[in-house]
């Protein structure tokens, strides 16, 4: 990430988090955590200009949380938040995900390129775009 900061690329996190909607923790959990990720990454110099998250799921959310919204990847509604409050040309944005909601929503979301890192716990489909890398690390994405 140290990388691209150097490169004046904004560093957003865009993060389903259905354990909120399943009742595995809070909301406000979530946000102690996330405080704390933003914090521990700033340590190391690297800064995470905002995280987005979506809390709800369609199928197995609990009360208010159990929706169909606009922001649970795929669909893209926190890329267009992200794009209003940064001003953000997606074309020239880089998106690396681990799950096919995160490839696909960059898709529709239309992300110059985007990046599928390797995760023995997803198997995420090859993609026939020519913007759509395969990657094992992190390092990958600078040498590509």
């Amino acid at each position: 990430m140290e990388y691209f900061q150097k490169r004046d690329y904004l560093i957003i996190v865009v993060t389903n988090q259905s354990g909120i909607a399943r009742g595995y923790y809070s909301e406000q959990e979530y946000k102690s955590f996330n405080e704390w990720m933003v914090h521990f990454f700033k340590e190391k110099g690297i800064i995470i200009d905002r995280v987005y998250y979506c809390p709800h799921h369609p199928i197995n959310g609990l009360g208010k949380y159990k929706i169909k919204c606009q922001c649970r990847k795929p669909a893209i509604g926190m890329f267009r938040q992200a794009q209003e409050d940064f001003s953000m040309n997606l074309e020239k944005s880089i998106l690396v995900g681990d799950k096919k909601s995160d490839i696909d929503a960059g898709l529709a979301a239309k992300i110059g390129k985007l990046y599928v890192l390797f995760s023995k716990k997803y198997t995420v489909p090859e993609y026939d775009e020519e913007y759509v890398y395969q990657v094992n690390t992190l390092d990958e994405i600078i040498q590509s």
